[in-house]
């Protein structure tokens, strides 16, 4: 079956990810890149007859969205913390217990995030997709202590990788 604009969407899609920083356009490209991706799992879990992969991955995409909702949350209550510290209160325990919450549900997500990408490898013989999944993971769980970062954006350029070596049909 035909995969090349599956391979050419993944690709982009991956890259556009990774422009999320970028101020004021990042979360569009982010969110453009998101429904790429999405689309060409969608179409490489079809052509290799696996529709767990979809699976995975649509469920990595939701606990992400909610993890984001928590650390947006999070944020909100650090900012509104720092007026309560100013008369005394102690308003920083819930952005704390909040950023938290994100942290593990954006690690449940990358683990769903990182079976479908292994899943999407063992089908298509490309391991760096494996490789990638793991990597988006353990980042996700070393964010904490910030060095995950790194790992995660290590894991997003072999994600990139893979998506590109991908052969045109399988």
């Amino acid at each position: 079956m035909d995969i090349k604009q599956a391979k050419i969407m993944g690709g982009v899609g991956s890259i556009l990810t990774l422009l999320g920083f970028i101020p004021t356009i990042g979360w569009v490209l982010s969110i453009v890149g998101l429904i790429l991706l999405y689309l060409s799992i969608k179409k490489i879990s079809e052509a290799v007859a696996r529709t767990e992969i979809l699976s995975d991955f649509t469920k990595a995409i939701i606990f992400s969205i909610v993890s984001v909702i928590f650390f947006a949350f999070g944020g909100g209550a650090t900012f509104f913390g720092i007026f309560s510290l100013i008369k005394g209160g102690s308003g920083f325990a819930l952005a704390i217990i909040l950023f938290i919450i994100g942290w593990i549900i954006a690690i449940i997500g990358s683990y769903f995030y990182y079976q479908a990408l292994s899943k999407t490898g063992e089908s298509t013989k490309i391991n760096t997709f494996r490789t990638a999944g793991l990597l988006i993971f353990i980042g996700n769980i070393l964010l904490i202590i910030f060095v995950g970062g790194i790992v995660g954006l290590i894991g997003r350029i072999f994600e990139i990788i893979s998506f590109f070596s991908l052969p045109d049909t399988i």
